[in-house]
This record gives C-alpha cells, sequence and structure tokens, in this order.
C-alpha cells in the first residue's frame, strides 16, 4: 500500500523523489522506489536527506534547501511521532503550498490505512484469544497426551482454515540462548514422534508422509536449537525460503502443498517437548494472522501438552524427566563444583589414627605377708600415693608374744633336763636334752624375729594399685599372701590399642599426640618405642597394643587414666583420608 501511494504522489507532483520514512530522530530508514534514481541524477543519498526527516519528525513539517533548485519537503504521517513521508521537488518559486496540500492527503491516506490496520489486528488477536480459551478448556478435559494432541490439532487447523495441523513429541531437552554460542554444550535432537494429525484418527507411523513429518520437525528443531528461529517458514514461490529446508521442500512436494510452517514447542522453563506443523494450500489467508495466532497460542499449547504429559507418566519416568531437564548452568554449575571438589580432594593432609588410649605402669612392686597371722590395720588404700620405707600395714603381734612366752618356758624346762641328765650320768639323754633346748632357742628366734617385721613397708615411691585391707581388720593371712600392690609414678607406660585395620598404617618411632580425658586441654607429645606381635581382644575388638614410655616428673599422671591418641601415620591425600575405609570396607564386601 505504502509503495503504491508514494508511486501516486510521485506522479500527481512530478517529483524527482519520494520517500517514506520511519524511526526516531537518531535512526531514520528511507525507502522508496524512486531511490536509486535520485542517487544517481540528483546526488541525492540517504545521509544528506535523513537529516531534514529527523527533523520533522519531531517539529513537524519542514522545508529544507539542499542545492537550488531542489526543495526536500517533509510531512509527519498522524500524531505520534516515527513517521514521515518526504519529497523532492525542483521549485524555483519556492511554492511548495499545492505540493503540502498533496503530501498532507498523502499523510492522512496512510494515518487511515494504518488505524484500519488497527482495528483489524485488534479484532484478530480478539478471535485468537478465545480461540485459544477454548483450546485450553478442551485440552484440560483430555484423557491423555495423544487425545489431548489431537483435539490441539483440530482445533487448530479450524481455526487457521489449515489443510493439515500436526503435532509430534519427543523426549524433553533443555534449551537456552546460551546454547546458541556454545556449541560444545549443544546436546543431539531427540527424534521426533508424530502424536496427531488434524481430521486423521489413527496416525500410521510408518507412511511415507509420516517419516516426511517427522524429519521435518526434526529439521525445525535442529534450525531453532542452533539459530534460536522460532519458526520454520517453508513457500513453494519463495526461492530463499528452500535454504536449510530439505525436509519442508520434500514434504511439501509429497503433499502438493505449497505452504508449511513449523514451530517448536517449548514451555516457559525453556524445555522443548516437540514441534507442531501447520501446512496451507496457496488460497489460505495472509500469514501474519497465523504469526499472531502462533506466537501467542505456542506456550499455552506446549504448558497444556507438558501438563498432560506428565499426568500420564509414571513416578519413575517423571523423575527421569526431571533429571533430563536440569539447565545447562546447572550442569555447568555441578560439572565446575565436582572439578574443585577433586582438585581439593587431591590436596596433601596429614593422616592421624585415632586410637584409644589407657596408662600403665612401667613396674610393680608388692607387699606381702612376712608371715601367717593376723592384719592388725592397713594404713592405705588403692590411689594412695606412698613413698619408699612408709609402713602401709601393721601385723597383730599378740599370739606372737605368748608363743614366745611359750617358747621361753619350754627352754627353761629343756635346760633343767639337761642339768639332771648330767648330774646322772646318762650321757645319750643329756644329749637329746641340749638338742631340745637348740630346737626351742630356734623357734624362739622366729618368733622374736616374726615380732620385729610386724610392721609392712613400701619399697619404692608410687601409688597402691590394688590391695584395699582398710576394713579387713582381723582378716587371717598367710606367709606370701599379697596384700597390696604398688607402682611407680617416675615413668608411666602408655597402651595405645590401634585397631586391625590401621596397623597397616603405624610404624615404630612415629610421633604420636596424646590427649588424656582428665586433662582436655593439654597434651603429650611422644613416640612409639614398640608394638607388641600378639593381638588382644578389648571391648569386643581384636587390637594390637603400641606401647610409649612417658616421664611424670611432676606426678600428675595416674595408671589407668584414659584418653585418646592420634598417630602421626604421613602424608595422604584428602580424598584418600575421607574415604579409604568406606572403600575397604566394600572391596571386602564384594570380593
Amino acid at each position: 500500500m505504502i509503495a503504491e501511494l508514494l508511486h501516486s504522489v510521485g506522479n500527481l507532483t512530478r517529483a524527482i523523489w519520494v520517500g517514506y520514512a520511519e524511526g526516531s530522530s537518531d535512526v531514520v530508514s528511507v525507502r522508496s522506489e524512486y531511490n536509486a534514481l535520485a542517487s544517481q541524477n540528483l546526488g541525492l543519498s540517504h545521509a544528506s536527506v535523513t537529516p531534514t526527516i529527523g527533523k520533522a519528525l519531531k517539529d513537524g513539517t519542514q522545508k529544507a534547501d539542499f542545492a537550488d533548485p531542489l526543495t526536500v519537503l517533509c510531512v509527519p504521517i498522524g500524531t505520534s511521532p516515527g513517521q514521515a513521508i518526504a519529497l523532492a521537488m525542483e521549485l524555483p518559486s519556492r511554492n511548495v503550498e499545492p505540493f503540502l496540500l498533496v503530501a498532507q492527503l498523502a499523510s492522512a491516506c496512510v494515518t487511515r490505512f494504518d488505524e484500519r490496520s488497527s482495528l483489524r489486528a485488534i479484532d484478530q488477536q480478539a478471535d485468537n484469544s478465545a480461540a485459544i480459551a477454548e483450546l485450553m478448556v478442551e485440552l484440560a478435559s483430555s484423557s491423555d497426551m495423544k487425545d489431548a494432541s489431537l483435539v490441539a490439532a483440530n482445533r487448530i487447523a479450524d481455526h487457521l482454515d489449515a489443510s493439515f495441523v500436526a503435532i509430534g513429541h519427543c523426549r524433553p531437552f533443555p534449551w537456552s540462548m546460551d546454547s546458541i554460542s556454545d556449541n560444545a554444550s549443544m546436546t543431539a535432537v531427540p527424534r521426533v514422534r508424530i502424536e496427531a494429525i488434524s481430521s486423521v484418527s489413527d496416525v500410521g507411523r510408518d507412511g511415507e508422509v509420516t517419516r516426511l513429518m517427522v524429519e521435518a520437525m526434526s529439521e525445525s528443531l535442529v534450525r531453532f536449537q542452533s539459530l534460536g528461529e522460532t519458526e520454520t517458514r517453508y513457500r513453494r514461490d519463495d526461492v530463499e525460503s528452500g535454504l536449510m529446508q530439505l525436509a519442508h521442500r520434500q514434504l511439501a512436494a509429497s503433499i502438493a502443498l505449497p505452504r508449511i510452517d513449523t514451530y517448536p514447542l517449548i514451555t516457559a522453563k525453556g524445555i522443548v517437548i516437540g514441534a507442531w506443523m501447520v501446512i496451507r494450500d496457496g488460497n489460505s489467508s495472509d500469514d501474519t494472522s497465523q504469526d499472531r495466532f502462533a506466537s501467542s497460542v505456542g506456550g499455552y499449547l506446549s504448558e497444556a501438552l507438558a501438563m498432560s504429559r506428565r499426568a500420564g507418566e509414571s513416578p519413575l519416568a517423571r523423575w527421569g524427566n526431571r533429571v533430563t531437564a536440569t539447565t545447562r548452568s546447572r550442569v555447568r554449575a555441578i560439572a565446575l563444583g565436582a572439578v574443585v571438589a577433586g582438585a581439593v580432594m587431591m590436596v596433601p593432609v596429614p593422616h592421624r589414627v585415632d586410637c584409644s588410649t589407657v596408662l600403665s605402669a612401667m613396674s610393680q612392686r608388692f607387699a606381702t605377708a612376712p608371715h601367717s597371722g593376723i592384719l592388725k590395720q592397713a594404713f592405705v588404700r588403692p590411689g594412695d600415693a606412698v613413698i619408699a620405707g612408709q609402713q602401709i600395714a601393721e601385723m597383730d603381734g599378740v599370739e606372737l608374744e605368748l608363743r614366745r612366752a611359750e617358747l621361753i618356758a619350754h627352754r627353761q624346762r629343756a635346760s633343767k633336763q639337761v642339768d639332771v641328765q648330767r648330774t646322772l650320768r646318762l650321757p645319750a639323754e643329756t644329749q637329746i636334752a641340749k638338742l631340745e633346748v637348740d630346737q626351742l632357742d630356734a623357734q624362739i628366734d622366729l618368733v622374736e624375729h616374726q615380732l620385729a617385721h610386724l610392721s609392712i613397708t613400701s619399697d619404692v615411691d608410687g601409688v597402691v594399685l590394688q590391695g584395699d585391707w582398710h576394713d579387713a581388720r582381723g582378716a587371717m593371712i598367710r606367709e606370701g599372701d599379697v596384700l597390696m600392690q604398688i607402682a611407680p609414678l617416675d615413668r608411666l607406660r602408655a597402651e595405645i590399642e590401634i585397631p586391625e585395620r590401621e596397623l597397616p598404617y603405624v610404624r615404630i618411632d612415629q610421633s604420636i599426640r596424646l590427649t588424656l580425658d582428665g586433662q582436655p586441654l593439654e597434651s603429650i607429645d611422644a613416640s612409639i618405642k614398640c608394638i607388641r606381635p600378639m593381638s588382644e581382644i578389648r571391648d569386643g575388638q581384636n587390637i594390637f597394643l603400641a606401647e610409649v614410655e612417658l616421664e611424670n616428673e611432676a606426678k600428675l599422671l595416674r595408671p589407668g587414666m584414659r584418653g585418646r591418641t592420634k598417630v602421626d601415620a604421613g602424608q595422604k591425600s584428602l580424598g584418600w583420608v575421607m574415604f579409604h575405609h568406606a572403600c575397604e570396607s566394600l572391596y571386602r564386601s564384594i570380593r
């Protein structure tokens, strides 16, 4: 319409050049079939005419002289800025009123045409909205995805007066604008499956036409994924429309219809679920109405079909689709996180073996009963500290005193018997009596020795480990019975309980750090002196004992104290330290 109007204005005014401009004061484009002629004959170009047109867009009708007798006349179109009609004429008399009237009439025609076009577009938009609303209502009541696809194909074909409308589905895959420039992260387009064709109750998936439709939809999805084109438009009479549209051209030739338009089905979250196709003959309405309807219905149709698809899927399939629909940015973030985590896992860190530990005495002394008798009193209990020579218990000497008195009386009688036998001059009997006296003397010496050792003392400085006789006064004890066990405190031994699975990583002379339960804020550094070759069972676990000698000058350590020891087993990677136990357990379970 604009081209015909410009041609008529040019004939009526005999203007050398007539142009139609649209844009802003910064960017203005001039379009006219006379542009080339004006540029050749008068030296006019967009660079000379455009500034005047741009000023006219803001200030209204304007006249400007470029080269006498050339005059350029610009008339704005309508009340909104952005459009103008320009005339370049030879006017020696500078009388522009008649030509201004013609230009204003042309501007009024363009304005009227725009208004009618706007009203027509509003009516079409209303019809499209009503059709989309009816379509969504019917799709909501569909039983499954196939039924929803057939309903959508039939309703869209009726609204667009199309020969065929086909809807195809594929395995959902994500798409974003970043994937256009990032070819490395671009995934292959899944194969499309035709779900419904308008006016066709049963789609033959093995037919030639169905195969060509599948290829055309796949071709459209490839163009959308790689180029971002939301529409693949094929026109048999358009030479350029056949570029990169081999499948569309083959389909058009097979069904003998000249117009095919294919659109991707993409949800609001950027998930592509398929494509839909409109096939029309040459007598159908213009493309503008279809483009508006397609741009409006595409999002609603994609969401409705995606919902129908999810409703018919099993929970396992829905989970699989959610995994597949992960956005590329999230995949990159996960991949980057995995790389960073892998690098962190390779960082060398100290490998420390954590073990339970108990303190024990390096040597022990035993306080025993010097003779059989009655215990008179015990002065210490287990846990009490003692020094060398300290009395720790006492035997009762009453019975020994009585025994000594009895023996002394027997000796006196035996001595008298010796004198009597000597007086009677009986050598043999005298000798026997002397032997009896000697025996009694020996017994008296033994009793006196026992009386001299009624007190039991400690041989060393240390602590009482065992032997609680404090409440056992009057108890009968036999010679050699162990009354108390005493251990020196100047040096102690730490017994490190190494689990069997950690034994390969522990060696003699490795450094350890001991923290006692009773002294959590202090630690003791030492090194392993030996590892016992035989294992022991403690607390139901098979362990090996490693020994560490500890100095105890301050006498703060006691045998029986417990704590935790960390054995420095060298440097290992962080991942090995964290997961080697799990890997070993898994290996043992599957071996």
